[in-house]
């Protein structure tokens, strides 16, 4: 049994469908993919009884993934993965 969806997500509403006009756009939706999920890790709420404090990142993966679709939603987040491991201050406590 497939099961298929029809309805489009956030990221292809108003979709080109033009070959590299496409891709800039979803270029751009992957910019913007990390730029959320950069000050989502910033923002930290404490929790008084634990050390550890909660961060929005969860939050924004799951907002990425049901905006942007399984695709470009992975995307973004290897990008955001890759953009840590080079070094860049993306992560909650990195420094």
């Amino acid at each position: 049994m497939s099961m298929t969806t029809t309805k489009p997500v956030l990221a292809e509403v108003g979709r080109t469908e033009r070959g590299t006009l496409r891709l800039a756009e979803q270029a751009l939706w992957v910019a913007l993919g990390v730029i959320a999920l950069t000050v989502a890790a910033k923002v930290q709420i404490p929790l008084w009884p634990s050390p550890v404090p909660v961060t929005l990142g969860t939050f924004a993966v799951l907002g990425i993934g049901a905006a942007y679709g399984p695709r470009l939603g992975l995307a973004t987040i290897m990008v955001y993965m890759i953009i840590g491991a080079l070094g860049f201050d993306v992560f909650a406590n990195s420094s």
